[in-house]
């Protein structure tokens, strides 16, 4: 999670300082349940197991019944030892079980109110990146299974595995949709154009485009998160559609009897100036992601930037000399089916764009109104549950350990004053304890947890246990002589040693970043109406982060879809020379957006962490083929020749290419949507939708709207 956040926004600090005084919430939780948790045979493996999982690296703390701190009386005052101690061995199984319910905080915790489940919660080293997280998770793994711990295992929860199933998900769509759309690149270019050279080398220039994206990465220092998991297959599909795009222009000169050099390069010089242009439009639109907030998808749109203008420098500045050099002078054949479909299809709907204009812009315009009501329902939501299946193992072993212990995502409310020792003081104890009531009033939060109810714990134990004395003190000296005397260490987990430095953990039972928002306003509204004086208080932590995610997602959203817009506006200005002309052509690159828009609307795919940046993407994409049209047109405008004649040309030229990428493209883009991790499965299949959408705006609405605009300003002039 914190791998999303810039270091200087301000709920990533607010959550560092956090951990500068106390330990991180990123941990692994072990639930066993069964027959016989209370039995020597499965406590001794699980003592036994405990220190050996403490030794690995990276972990910080292992808390269990063996761990964690008991306060209790004493003939002379109160001792501290574990929960389950030395002592306790000798007691009957029931009478174990009812010593450890009996705790004030292991129940929901390390125990299960029930006893019929036990819990070791590994709490992990600060700030672990991704790989270090899972090379702990092997290893704990490894010595449960040794220690024969394995069979009673029946959830594995926390945000570490959250992070790993995640990182899992990622990597099985990157091992099997990848190659799975490698292959459909490649049936589909033999299937084009059956030439070994040519397939070989566009194998070449799609394998290097996609790697120069993740080397931007590498060398960036850059975390590989599940949103760099796209860039892959979408390089890919744009690399194949470049590589169309010049091979169909070396087809048409083979036919014209050109000889292998004068091809090829004939060939690179027609569409350079367009790929250039749509290049450049590309990139600007990925690039137009670095104004997000969030700092993987910055990264994600400056890497993916570079890695379409590296593909356009093979395919069209390195392929080039090697098929003038390499390819054989005999004539290029083409595949007949995709190359007559592609044709039919451009060509039929560009007549019927220009015999059916205005029908057609009425009608278009008339759903898209009618759709509309749908923007208003996208939901700007994140539920990293709803990543998953509800079917998936995370999803139920969640579910069981919130059921059997407490809620997973976990707040921190810090409290801070100047003045060291002040929080001994039975005035902010008392503070601190009212605050923990209204809190166990929410009904989003399960448990609460502070160190007053320590205090009153040693109150009690120094009081013969006495339930009367289960309160804090009203003696503030009375207070330091307990603090003198403890020597565990759960207290300063919740204190520093200065006493001027604490926290109340919450674990709360929703996942939702607008259920986690309003929780987080509500304590925030609470501690600003009950000031405690001269004492500053902070809500932070994972829970905390992630509702933030929610506002970053909304600023990525309109940062990166108006700059995209802008960036794209000014090329095709630059691109026609011609204000008029780009804002027309913005009409087709617009409508992916919307549609994309309306769709997750009607369908409730919330606006989240993966779904963020597809609007900015398929803008940027779906301008390359209104490019290429219009650029066709124009160019024969400005030689004099007729609009319907210029736009039925263009179709016929650019038109199959524009049909046969796109539905490459597309085609690419739907397979990612078979993902079982739902952030890839709707970046794929909304941006499928967005090429589709597309490519049916440039084939019949650019068309009709250059012929009435055109017969309006005909008609203007004279």
């Amino acid at each position: 999670m914190r791998a999303y956040f810039s270091h200087d926004d301000r709920q990533y600090k607010a959550d560092q300082h956090l951990q500068s005084f106390f330990p991180g919430d990123d941990v692994f939780i072990f639930l066993f349940s069964g027959q016989g948790l209370f039995e020597d045979a499965f406590l001794k493996n699980m003592q036994t197991a405990i220190p050996q999982l403490k030794a690995v690296k990276n972990v910080d703390r292992v808390l269990s019944i063996f761990t964690l701190d008991h306060i209790s009386g004493t003939e002379d005052g109160f001792e501290v030892r574990p929960l389950f101690s030395q002592s306790d061995w000798a007691l009957p199984r029931d009478v174990r079980q009812q010593v450890v319910l009996d705790d004030r905080i292991a129940p929901g915790f390390v125990v299960s109110e029930d006893g019929k489940a036990l819990a070791l919660v590994v709490r992990l080293e600060k700030n672990l990146a991704t790989a270090q997280q899972i090379e702990v998770r092997t290893r704990l793994f490894q010595i449960l299974k040794q220690q024969n711990l394995s069979s009673y295992l029946t959830a594995v929860s926390g945000p570490s595995e959250v992070v790993y199933m995640q990182y899992q998900a990622m990597i099985d769509s990157l091992n099997i949709l990848m190659p799975l759309a490698s292959f459909l690149s490649f049936a589909l270019l033999i299937w084009l154009f059956p030439r070994v050279l040519a397939i070989a080398l566009a194998g070449l220039s799609i394998g290097l485009s996609a790697l120069s994206a993740i080397f931007v990465l590498n060398v960036a220092g850059q975390d590989f998160t599940m949103i760099h998991s796209m860039i892959p297959p979408m390089i890919t599909a744009l690399a194949t559609a470049l590589i169309i795009h010049y091979y169909n222009r070396i087809v048409h000169y083979s036919s014209l009897g050109l000889l292998a050099r004068e091809r090829s390069l004939q060939a690179a010089e027609d569409i350079f100036k367009p790929a250039l242009y749509t290049v450049l439009t590309t990139a600007g639109g990925l690039a137009s992601l670095s104004f997000s907030p969030l700092p993987t998808i910055q990264s994600f749109g400056l890497s993916s930037a570079f890695g379409v203008l590296f593909m356009f420098f093979v395919v069209l500045i390195l392929m080039p000399p090697i098929l003038m050099r390499w390819d054989r002078d005999r004539p290029w054949s083409k595949g007949r089916g995709p190359e007559r479909f592609s044709a039919f299809l451009a060509l039929s709907c560009g007549r019927f764009a220009l015999r059916h204009a205005g029908k057609v812009l009425v009608v278009v315009f008339l759903m898209l109104a009618v759709a509309s009501p749908f923007l208003s329902r996208v939901r700007v939501e994140t539920d990293v549950f709803r990543f998953f299946d509800e079917k998936h193992r995370i999803t139920v072993d969640t579910q069981t350990v919130e059921d059997q212990l407490s809620g997973t995502i976990t707040l921190g409310v810090l409290f801070e004053t100047p003045q060291v020792d002040a929080f001994q003081s039975p005035d902010f104890l008392l503070y601190l304890q009212a605050f923990q009531n209204w809190l166990e009033g929410l009904p989003e939060i399960d448990e609460s947890t502070s160190m007053a109810e320590i205090i009153e714990d040693m109150n009690w134990a120094f009081h013969g246990e006495n339930p009367d004395y289960r309160r804090i003190p009203d003696n503030q000296d009375l207070v330091v002589q307990y603090l003198f005397f403890y020597d565990g260490d759960d207290l300063f987990e919740l204190t520093n040693r200065d006493f001027n430095a604490a926290q109340v953990t919450i674990n709360l039972n929703v996942h939702e970043t607008g259920e986690i928002r309003r929780v987080v306003e509500k304590i925030e509204t609470y501690l600003r109406e009950h000031p405690y004086p001269e004492v500053r208080s902070t809500v932070a932590g994972f829970g905390s982060l992630f509702a933030r995610l929610a506002d970053m997602i909304v600023k990525t959203q309109i940062y990166s879809l108006l700059s995209a817009l802008v960036v794209i506006f000014i090329f095709l200005v630059f691109v026609f020379r011609s204000f008029g002309s780009a804002l027309l052509c913005m009409v087709p690159n617009i409508s992916p957006a919307l549609i994309t828009f309306i769709l997750m609307g009607a369908f409730n795919i919330w606006l989240d962490i993966g779904t963020a940046m597809i609007a900015s993407v398929s803008v940027g994409i779906a301008v390359d083929d209104t490019i290429h049209i219009y650029h066709g047109y124009i160019s024969r405008r400005r030689k004099g020749c007729s609009p319907v004649f210029s736009l039925m040309r263009s179709y016929q030229h650019a038109g199959r290419s524009v049909v046969a990428t796109s539905l490459v493209l597309g085609t690419q883009f739907f397979i990612i949507a078979f993902s079982d991790f739902a952030p890839t499965s709707h970046f794929g299949l909304l941006s499928g939708i967005g090429i589709l959408t597309a490519l049916f705006f440039d084939l019949l609405v650019l068309p009709a709207l250059i012929l009435v605009l055109n017969k309006y300003f005909v008609r203007a002039s004279n």
